[in-house]
């Protein structure tokens, strides 16, 4: 079975991949995990739950290597992983951004994605996420408390919509 987007994949893989997700995160084994997804979801191969695992795991790590380099450094592509879908943009930054909701006077989080088709240093990426989750009107540049790096893809030319 060919390592494609999920977007080409079939309609129980698709279906699949959120818990799929969960499993990963949760650290739960590919068998196990395998093994409960194929009892409630009819036509879902093994091979299929093992693919977008394996994918998931090949963005983390090389997500956890960009977060461990230089901050002013840009990245190889080839350092990046491939995107599970498609993507409008060819590369994909996600973060996390803690802000101070002026209203509730309490810490508000919620995640950013940054999309380019220029490759960028992950300071770069974060001033944008940062620019873009000030976009609320009620919401000031020194209300962002924190912004957490999550991960980072890039799409294959077939991937762009």
């Amino acid at each position: 079975m060919p390592l494609g987007p999920l977007s080409f994949a079939s309609l129980a893989a698709r279906i699949a991949s959120p818990f799929i997700r969960l499993g990963r995160r949760i650290g739960q084994p590919i068998q196990r995990l395998t093994e409960r997804l194929r009892r409630r979801i009819s036509g879902l191969r093994g091979e299929e739950v093992a693919a977008q695992a394996t994918a998931l795991e090949r963005i983390e790590q090389a997500s956890a290597r960009i977060a461990a380099a230089r901050r002013d450094r840009v990245p190889d592509s080839i350092d990046i992983a491939p995107a599970l879908t498609r993507q409008r943009r060819t590369f994909s930054w996600r973060f996390r951004v803690r802000v101070v909701d002026p209203e509730l006077g309490e810490v508000v989080q919620q995640f950013v994605t940054v999309s380019t088709d220029r490759n960028l240093s992950l300071s770069e990426a974060e001033s944008e996420a940062r620019q873009i989750a000030t976009v609320s009107p009620r919401i000031a540049g020194e209300d962002v408390v924190e912004t957490e790096f999550v991960s980072v893809t890039r799409a294959a030319p077939e991937q762009l919509i």
